[in-house]
């Protein structure tokens, strides 16, 4: 199974691994819940996203991206997932926030890699990168960068995949 992300990845696409992510520990807990559902699936629209500014704002309605989970999520948590969770959505989150404003950096590929190193240490295998992504484009720059909206079919490849992942979790929060 390859996990190995690399620059020629985008933040766009990286952003999507990081979904990939959550959702793969949420199928790994059992845990299905909207709040989940809700964020997984708004981090995907970064692919699409013509407006990065808009898609920004669109995260301030996400109960999973306040400060601290909200009480009723943790309650549907094992007692030794909640911290667990708690930093995934924190890392996860901030790959598509990090360098939005700024510079191009390595920043969302080192939070990819904690994601997927954090998914690791609780002995949940990290999702494919190529089952999530496809292919990575041979020709793509090797350095930080957005990138452009990808095409329709690579947001619903990445989507399919992380949805038939939540959807295998059988508890519901």
């Amino acid at each position: 199974m390859n996990t190995r992300l690399s620059l020629r990845r985008s933040t766009r696409e990286l952003q999507a691994y990081g979904a990939a992510c959550i959702a793969t520990y949420s199928s790994a807990l059992g845990l299905r819940s909207n709040a989940i559902r809700e964020l997984v699936e708004h981090l995907l629209l970064l692919l699409t996203a013509e407006d990065l500014p808009d898609w920004e704002g669109g995260t301030h309605d996400l109960a999973l991206l306040d400060d601290e989970l909200p009480e009723a999520f943790l309650a549907e948590l094992p007692e030794s997932a909640a911290q667990t969770c708690d930093r995934l959505v924190d890392l996860v989150s901030e790959i598509g926030l990090i360098d939005m404003y700024g510079a191009n950096t390595e920043a969302p590929l080192r939070h990819a890699e904690q994601a997927v190193a954090l998914l690791q240490q609780a002995g949940v295998p990290p999702p494919p990168v190529v089952d999530v992504l496809g292919e990575e484009q041979a020709d793509a720059p090797v350095e930080p960068r957005w990138g452009e909206p990808v095409p329709p079919e690579v947001y619903l490849r990445a989507r399919d995949w992380c949805i038939k992942r939540l959807d295998s979790s059988t508890r519901m929060a």
